[in-house]
């Protein structure tokens, strides 16, 4: 249901997951797999500007770490 809203809306799916105080089902076996890691990650990132999360993001998705 929250994905076909988010389809209609034009919105990401995990931004209106959240939104509802929810996880999606793909990020919770994700983090699943490593909570020690990720929850280490989401902390440090926490007061990172978003410029900064960004390069990472781009970083890891282009295989560049």
């Amino acid at each position: 249901m929250v994905a076909k809203l988010a389809e209609i809306l034009g919105e990401d799916f995990d931004t209106l997951m959240l939104l509802a105080g929810r996880v999606s089902p793909q990020l919770k076996q994700i983090v699943s797999a490593r909570p020690k890691l990720f929850a280490e990650l989401i902390r440090q990132l926490r007061n990172a500007p978003d410029k900064a999360i960004l390069r990472l993001v781009r970083e890891v998705r282009d295989g560049q770490w």
